[in-house]
């Protein structure tokens, strides 16, 4: 699964309303502190630039940092 990792942040960060590919994120990150600090690295790359016209939408930084929040609570489990 790790070597997807990269390609399923993509992916439930663009598509917010696939909870379930959250949940399987989560749950695996409460079963591996080394998983969810991938998770989290991983999503803590995704620049944010304000000057950039690809930034992310305002909403899709707040669910990013929802996401990132979900897996440190579940490494701390």
């Amino acid at each position: 699964m790790e070597q997807y990792l990269p390609q399923l942040c993509h992916i439930v960060l663009r598509n917010p309303h696939i909870s379930s590919l959250a949940k399987i994120l989560t749950d695996k990150s409460a079963e591996s502190i080394h998983f969810a600090l991938l998770i989290f690295w991983m999503l803590h790359s995704i620049p944010n630039d304000p000057e950039d016209e690809n930034q992310l939408p305002e909403e899709t930084q707040k669910y990013l940092e929802q996401l990132q929040g979900m897996c440190e609570d579940a490494a701390v489990r």
